[in-house]
């Protein structure tokens, strides 16, 4: 059996809750994670992210936040993705995102919507278990 290669989650912990980092916890986009659960996007066509090294996910997280970093497991990763938008501040922002998703259903173009890359080191995926607090 191969043995499956770790990667790195950053979530906000809000009391013993485990949620997306960059995305507030009332909007829809915000995934609720649990240990040794896979969890799937909270929105249809969407994808989860996490990092390929500890160093990489420790550099993302901001001071401010409380936060935790996971080792975890992941379905169906990929080192590009075609439909992200991230502030220099790393927020996601969420009017691009929802723009990008209904011209991406109408096969329609929306690279005019893309602002800047993924976080170094970022991989998006279809579904991830956490397996392991680190942080």
């Amino acid at each position: 059996m191969t043995k499956q290669k770790i990667y790195y989650k950053c979530v906000r912990v809000h009391n013993t809750q485990l949620t997306s980092y960059v995305i507030s916890s009332r909007n829809s986009f915000c995934v609720q994670y649990k240990l040794d659960k896979w969890i799937y996007p909270s929105v249809s066509g969407t994808k989860l992210f996490v990092f390929e090294t500890l160093e990489d996910a420790k550099n993302f997280t901001r001071h401010g936040y409380s936060f935790a970093i996971f080792e975890c497991n992941v379905i169906n990763p990929q080192n590009k993705y075609s439909i992200f938008h991230c502030s220099k501040y790393n927020f996601v922002n969420l009017t691009i995102v929802e723009g990008m998703l209904r011209l991406r259903k109408q096969r329609k173009k929306f690279t005019h919507l893309q602002i800047g890359d993924m976080p170094k080191n970022t991989v998006v995926c279809d579904a991830i278990k956490l397996t392991k607090g680190i942080i």
